[in-house]
């Protein structure tokens, strides 16, 4: 077996559904759209969540998940990472969003520390227990995938399946939404998303952490009212 084969399986096992990462216990404000009745079926499951990933998420957890693999080339690595971490989790809006994200990042996290010799995950793990702003899932992901050199390429193909796997799962939960119309949604939208992630590489010679943040007002608000649902199957 190749090595290449054996990142490609690691990889897997990180991103797979039965990693204990919690990430199914959260909508990342799904919820409240569908609640709201802006979400509704198959159709505009797919419109929002191609607003959401072209207007909030490739330009904050896309973008940062890019300067990552960016920071190793420019020496002192690991704070360059923290300074994108903390950058990250300080552009999202809605509390609810940060904790989700940290927690889901700092779970992956402990179990890497677990399962890899990787030095360098040990010790970023001591700067999330220092710093409550450290830990972002994104980050994580590209930090161990940079570490353990899956590729650029192929770890970002990962955290976007990651990223929509885990929005259809929730909207399998939420809206009439049969199993074969989640998997041609999320096979529709990979794709797609991976061009909106190379249309923000395009311009990364001219991005800074400075940069990251959502352009998406409706939907951070419906992030925000999460918490206030009368009834909730999600945490976030």
């Amino acid at each position: 077996m190749s090595s290449d084969s054996i990142k490609v399986g690691e990889m897997l096992q990180f991103l797979d559904g039965l990693f204990p990462s919690g990430a199914f216990t959260h909508s990342f404000g799904l919820e409240t759209l569908v609640q709201e009745q802006w979400i509704t079926d198959v159709q505009s499951s797919g419109y929002w969540l191609k607003a959401i990933i072209q207007d909030s998420w490739a330009t904050s957890d896309g973008l940062a998940a890019l300067l990552v693999f960016q920071a190793v080339e420019q020496g002192s690595f690991l704070d360059r990472v923290a300074r994108i971490d903390g950058y990250l989790t300080a552009s999202r809006t809605a509390y609810e969003s940060q904790k989700a994200s940290l927690t889901i990042g700092r779970r992956i996290l402990a179990t890497a520390v677990e399962l890899l010799d990787e030095p360098d995950l040990s010790l970023y793990q001591q700067y999330t227990l220092s710093r409550p702003s450290l830990g972002n899932q994104t980050v994580i992901i590209a930090l161990i995938g940079m570490l353990r050199h899956w590729g650029c390429d192929a770890t970002l193909q990962g955290i976007t399946y990651f990223t929509l796997s885990g929005f259809v799962q929730a909207l399998l939960r939420l809206v009439p939404l049969g199993q074969r119309e989640a998997q041609k949604l999320l096979f529709e939208l990979k794709p797609w998303t991976m061009n909106v992630l190379k249309n923000v590489l395009k311009q990364i010679d001219f991005l800074t952490v400075e940069d990251l943040g959502s352009s998406m007002p409706v939907y951070d608000i419906a992030v925000m009212r999460h918490k206030d649902l009368y009834s909730r199957l999600f945490r976030s």
